[in-house]
């Protein structure tokens, strides 16, 4: 929505031909890094201060996410099987301070620009490559899943929790795993 109502204003100036995200008002966020640190802003605190505002706010709305997976998703392959991807809103103040502005449940995938095409292909590459499940590990799941069912119909039910395994740096993409750290 920002971005959509900024656009608009005659003082704003489009990103330049490239895909850098280094001109205009929207920015790449390796720019803005750099950018705070230049301006003598600690970005290295900024971005754990982020970070730490994406857990809370994930955290205070997780129940509910958890909820409606059970209850839209029983049974099936893992964790992996549905998602949801957000969008936030941060804005950093003059001493450096980030301010959550808004999350999107529903961010735009719209593209006016090199720069906006390159940033959410990459989003959409990276977000179907944490959430795809190799067919190995379905298969093994799904045996499992069975193994674990046939128990419990039996009466031999052995409650174990499933422990998931730490995500490689090329599972991530361009994310930046936050949580758990």
């Amino acid at each position: 929505t920002n971005y959509a109502i900024n656009k608009r204003n005659h003082n704003f100036k489009c990103d330049s031909k490239d895909a850098e995200g280094d001109t205009g008002h929207k920015r790449s966020l390796s720019f803005v890094w750099q950018y705070l640190d230049s301006i003598g802003l600690n970005s290295q605190l900024i971005r754990k201060e982020i970070y730490g505002m994406i857990i809370k706010t994930i955290a205070s709305f997780q129940p509910i996410l958890a909820h409606l997976l059970k209850v839209n998703m029983p049974n099936k392959y893992s964790s992996k099987t549905c998602f949801e991807l957000f969008g936030f809103d941060v804005i950093i103040d003059q001493k450096g301070k980030p301010w959550l502005l808004e999350v999107n449940h529903t961010p735009s995938f719209s593209t006016d620009t090199a720069f906006d095409f390159k940033l959410k292909e990459e989003l959409i590459a990276d977000t179907l490559r944490l959430i795809t499940l190799p067919p190995k590990e379905k298969n093994t799941y799904l045996t499992r899943l069975f193994i674990q069912n046939r128990k419990r119909l039996l009466g031999k039910c052995n409650k174990t929790r499933r422990i998931e395994k730490p995500l490689t740096k090329e599972e991530c993409g361009n994310y930046t795993l936050i949580y758990p750290s």
